[in-house]
């Protein structure tokens, strides 16, 4: 099967019931969920998501979305919360699919093709009106590990944590072969979890490109602010560019 067509059949099972995910609707309610989840997470979850904003420390707390942990037992989660917007803007996007919604299909689809990210465990989106989405949650696995922005570069150069410019490298390559691009490729987005291991995050402006065209323009706004992150570091960002061209990437042709 060409990559395309596996691809396309991944990403359309996250969206229906089967053997790994499943998908219910009550009322204005829509649930996407692993099977696997705990089942009192995912009873909490249907039936008031923002508990879990009420009376603790929050990851982000912002106008477009909201972000908390959440422990379930021995197991840390984060819930991102896209607040309600204007009626007027919802009206607008009426038919357009939930950055929600988004997250999760394209988080397990890049996991699917080896792709380190976290694992999306839920999806919730509740409408009025019966179609107008009043607000959404997705709920992760959470990444035991700092951002590449806070990690020591001094640590970059010397090759630990483990090969971070040549993983980096690598995760561009499986990006090009899926014809994606993450929209945001800042340092913050990237983080390297306790095994050493880059892991992408924040897909809010994830996609994966029909056109070769796009994919390309896109790529170019990415490399180029991947490469911000390094201004006042020339050491590390040859690292990266070096780790770049062994794979056979030249930045000045992307």
């Amino acid at each position: 099967m060409a990559m395309k067509d596996e691809l396309t059949r991944v990403y359309q099972s996250t969206r229906r019931d089967g053997p790994e995910w499943e998908r219910e609707q009550c009322g204005g309610m829509v649930w996407f969920g692993a099977r696997d989840l705990n089942p009192d997470l995912k009873l909490k979850l249907l039936t008031n998501p923002d508990r879990f904003f009420e009376h603790r420390p929050w990851l982000k707390d912002g106008n477009t979305c909201s972000v908390v942990e959440v422990i379930d037992g021995d197991k840390l989660y984060v819930l991102k919360r896209y607040n309600q917007k204007p009626l007027s803007y919802r009206w607008l996007h009426v038919f357009s699919t939930p950055r929600a919604l988004l997250n999760w299909s394209n988080g397990n689809v890049l996991r699917f093709f080896g792709v380190e990210t976290p694992r999306p465990l839920a999806c919730v989106l509740i409408k009025s009106a019966g179609m107008l989405l009043s607000k959404a949650y997705v709920l992760m696995a959470a990444v035991d590990g700092p951002s590449l922005s806070s990690v020591d570069y001094a640590k970059v150069k010397e090759g630990t944590p483990a090969n971070i410019p040549q993983q980096f490298a690598q995760l561009w390559l499986k990006l090009d072969a899926l014809n994606a691009t993450h929209g945001d490729f800042k340092a913050s987005n990237l983080m390297v979890d306790s095994q050493d291991r880059l892991v992408l995050i924040d897909l809010d402006s994830f996609k994966f490109h029909q056109l070769v065209s796009r994919k390309t323009r896109q790529q170019k706004k990415d490399m180029k602010r991947f490469f911000r992150n390094w201004k006042d570091e020339p050491e590390v960002a040859c690292l990266f560019e070096d780790a770049l061209k062994v794979e056979g990437v030249s930045i000045s042709s992307v």
